[in-house]
């Protein structure tokens, strides 16, 4: 068997153990792309060859200083599943795969990425992907973000290839367009909730973790002050959520917000100050009874339509002065990129980028993050960078599995997101049509959002809930059933040695081994009287195999 196979997937031994591979720690849409034109006012950079050639030369440095040798370069095989499932966020389908493999230019790895960059499929998952990174899975409110707009702008967010330093701005400055609100909904969903704007903020934008800070100067992190935590809930303290003529809005007061906060370490009471880590303070005149404060007509601006300005806007001023070039704000996007894509982050947890966790190739993160800032904070421009590097197109090698994860010597194995499981199932597996429109559908993915719950991987252990999922829901086994009914119905006339060549070549993209081939047959054969139960049980240990259930 192939070095993959033999570590990854091996059904052709006994089915049994697959269940206890799911619970032990691993080692390791639409059928078609719809190519779009991009918008011509902001084109298309390829030029993103000093970008890749810096990568490669930083991980071959740090692989040389620490004598460690790297994983040869993937298989073309291998890179046709890991750039579907890292750009489009599912499997290719076997017309895909087949058009990949045959062609035998020498440039058709570049070739797929542009054309994967550039399509529907990856713009609707990377908004999925950047939803969730953004505002979490807990209570996920997926039709409330449809309806207000959220998908559809973050979707134009990566169509029209926006920089991200404008898109963080229009996020967080929060004013209405109009009807382009979407851009509101970081700030609406989290209901008049200032502290957990505020952590969100500062998780997302920049990729620390202040929640420590709340209630004393950071322990161990000792840049991070109490004064910060108060001072950036103190930016959204003034705003509340309201509703427009033109639909959800941001409203903000021009007084009040001038509160005090306790540190029961020190017995002391500190007034909030506009204040963010590795920034100066924001200058705002406290005055000497902020309850007697008079909210006139005079402190705002009317906007026809939308909430009244302030004259002096703390959330204005927090995007222009704290926002603007902040040093953590490239770094951060750079990191989460980075991590997507490669399976860690070059600071890891991702959202810890504080003086704890130190950056495994410190020189590349600053140069990455220099670079992004200086091509105007261009996201394609740096997904291209990672994945044309031969950093992301090594193989995942056996041979070098002992390498550490963060020397980046071959490949990680990145486990499916829910969203990337969901469509690879729906391009995998023959479902009847409209199936991902029942309500059955719905309710695997609403499970499978909370049992597979993270984007980017701290770990690769299973949990007891994504194991019981996988075994025992009613949903995912009656799908199973529903598509073992119609793979039988379409493949009639083949013998069961071929449908089990199809379906390889389907769910894995390569063909069985002969081992994996006999076994498989024989288990069918002792099942020809239930011969829909017992490709629903080959099915369940193809989709639920590691081999199926990570990106490698």
């Amino acid at each position: 068997m192939s070095h993959l196979a033999d570590t990854l997937f091996r059904p052709s031994i006994t089915w049994l153990l697959l269940f206890f591979a799911i619970l032990l720690p691993t080692s390791i849409g639409s059928a078609q792309t719809q190519v779009l034109p991009v918008d011509a006012a902001v084109p298309y950079s390829t030029d993103a060859t000093d970008a890749t050639k810096k990568i490669d030369e930083q991980i071959l440095k740090g692989l040389q200083q620490s004598q460690l040798a790297f994983a040869p370069e993937c298989s073309d095989e291998e890179f046709v599943r890991r750039i579907y499932l890292d750009l489009t966020g599912r499997i290719p389908t076997l017309e895909q795969l087949d058009q990949f493999l045959s062609d035998s230019n020498s440039d058709k790895r570049n070739r797929l990425i542009d054309e994967l960059l550039t399509s529907d499929t990856h713009f609707e998952y990377f908004a999925a992907i950047f939803d969730t990174m953004l505002m979490g899975r807990k209570d996920r409110k997926i039709a409330e973000r449809r309806k207000h707009g959220w998908h559809d702008y973050l979707k134009r967010v990566f169509a029209e290839n926006r920089p991200w330093n404008q898109v963080v701005r229009e996020i967080l400055l929060a004013r209405g367009e109009g009807p382009q609100r979407g851009h509101l909904w970081f700030l609406y969903e989290r209901e008049n909730k200032h502290q957990e704007i505020a952590e969100s903020v500062a998780k997302s934008f920049f990729g620390v973790d202040i929640a420590c800070a709340q209630c004393h100067d950071h322990l161990v992190a000792q840049e991070i002050k109490q004064a910060h935590y108060w001072g950036l809930v103190g930016f959204f303290r003034r705003s509340t959520n309201v509703q427009t003529e033109n639909g959800i809005g941001i409203a903000e007061s021009a007084i009040g917000g001038f509160d005090d906060y306790a540190n029961p370490l020190l017995g002391t009471t500190e007034k909030l100050s506009l204040s963010f880590l590795l920034r100066e303070d924001v200058e705002e005149p406290r005055p000497e009874d902020p309850a007697q404060q008079d909210d006139n007509e005079s402190l705002y601006v009317v906007v026809a339509g939308e909430p009244k300005v302030p004259l002096f806007s703390r959330r204005e001023k927090f995007v222009e002065e704290i926002v603007e070039d902040h040093p953590l704000l490239a770094r951060a996007m750079v990191n989460r990129v980075w991590g997507l894509l490669l399976g860690r982050g070059l600071v890891h947890p991702i959202e810890r980028m504080d003086s704890t966790q130190q950056p495994s190739h410190p020189e590349l993160l600053d140069w990455l993050a220099e670079d992004f800032r200086y091509h105007g904070y261009d996201i394609r421009r740096l997904v291209l960078a990672v994945v044309r590097s031969e950093t992301y197109q090594r193989s995942m090698s056996t041979a070098h599995a002992s390498s550490p994860d963060q020397s980046f010597a071959n490949a990680l194995a990145k486990p499916l997101t829910a969203e990337a499981y969901l469509q690879s199932l729906q391009v995998g597996l023959p479902f009847p049509p409209l199936v991902a429109e029942s309500e059955k559908w719905r309710q695997l993915s609403s499970q499978w959002r909370k049992f597979f719950p993270e984007i980017i991987a701290t770990n690769d252990q299973a949990s007891m809930d994504q194991a019981l999922g996988l075994t025992n829901g009613p949903e995912f086994q009656s799908l199973l059933h529903e598509a073992a009914e119609v793979w039988l119905m379409e493949t009639a006339t083949l013998s069961n040695e071929e449908r089990i060549q199809q379906a390889f070549r389907r769910l894995f993209g390569r063909h069985p081994e002969a081992e994996e081939q006999s076994h498989i047959v024989a288990y069918l054969d002792t099942r020809s009287d239930r011969a829909m139960a017992a490709w629903a049980q080959v099915f369940w240990t193809m989709v639920t195999s590691a081999e199926f259930r990570f990106n490698h």
